[in-house]
């Protein structure tokens, strides 16, 4: 936002040559993003900048074509730049990643929300470019807050927390899942909890950005995890849902949907492969609510079986 539409190749050169000889000097680190089936075209960037070796801490600084946004691709790719910035590779040991972004860009501030980062408040006209003062939105992810998240190197609590809850927020979080019905089954993503050594089942969704209404917020997490639309949404219910997750206690207030999937081919399917918001894979599985493993695995959240009976 703050460069001007390039005009010709020479301008794109220089521009990768100016990044490439901050890497050189130690001084920023700029990574193209790719499509893993087009690696040879880039479709955006990430990196650091502002490297601040004194107090240990750097800019994260993203951007993508937007024909590939509200598809996770930029979620992934900055997760993977932090994960290389909170490593034993970065130029020196770093705490503290910042992160500016108009305050009127939800999407770029969704990406934030979803890795962790803390809103620090706004600093007026901070940023000028292009002739104009701009206010922007300081955002900020301690080493610390990322190693919690990661859950060691299996990332087992950012995999849940989209579906199964935030236990590490320190506060209470809105959600939305969606159930969709194929005869007897439902279509449900089995997760995992370490602590308790206890598989389970909850359907797709996760959390309500501030602003975003809960039908909108079911429509998004859907086209974000599963990469197609919904249709006829119905509001079934709303659970509170108070729970431990890895040993650690959650609290979340659930907005239950029903709907059907537009792409009526995927009814077909035994199962279906989406991706989290932090790109982690996952399968969805149509889920026998009568049969499922003896009854063995649960279904989360608390009181949603309950609910499903009785709305039909």
């Amino acid at each position: 936002h703050n460069l001007d539409v390039m005009q010709s190749l020479d301008e794109a050169e220089a521009l990768i040559e100016k990044r490439a000889s901050l890497y050189r000097g130690g001084a920023g680190i700029r990574w193209a993003v790719t499509l893993r089936s087009h690696s040879d075209s880039a479709i955006g960037s990430v990196g650091f900048y502002n490297l601040q070796p004194a107090s240990r801490s750097a800019e994260i600084g993203y951007d993508l074509h937007p024909d590939y946004w509200n598809r996770g691709i930029a979620t992934e790719a900055v997760g993977a730049a932090i994960d290389h910035g909170y490593s034993r590779r970065f130029f020196f040991p770093l705490n503290r990643i910042e992160a500016l972004t108009y305050r009127e860009h939800r999407a770029s501030i969704r990406v934030l929300e979803k890795l962790g980062f803390t809103d620090e408040g706004t600093r007026r006209e901070c940023g000028f470019w292009k002739g104009v003062y701009h206010d922007l939105r300081c955002f900020s992810l301690l080493r610390r807050d990322w190693e919690a998240l990661k859950v060691g190197e299996s990332g087992a609590e950012l995999r849940q927390a989209p579906a199964c809850g935030d236990p590490l927020t320190g506060y209470l979080r809105a959600k939305v899942i969606c159930v969709f019905r194929n005869g007897g089954r439902i279509l449900a993503v089995e997760g995992y909890d370490p602590a308790k050594k206890e598989r389970f089942y909850c359907p797709p969704g996760g959390r309500i950005e501030f602003g975003e209404r809960s039908e909108d917020a079911v429509r998004r997490e859907i086209r974000e995890e599963l990469g197609t639309e919904l249709r006829y949404p119905r509001l079934l219910g709303i659970l509170e849902n108070l729970f431990t997750f890895d040993g650690r206690r959650g609290h979340e207030v659930v907005f239950v949907y029903d709907a059907d999937l537009a792409d009526r081919s995927l009814y077909d399917r035994d199962y279906l492969d989406g991706r989290e918001s932090n790109g982690e894979p996952f399968t969805a599985v149509w889920l026998d609510m009568d049969s499922r493993s003896a009854a063995a695995l649960p279904v989360y959240p608390d009181g949603l079986e309950c609910l499903l009976r009785t709305a039909r």
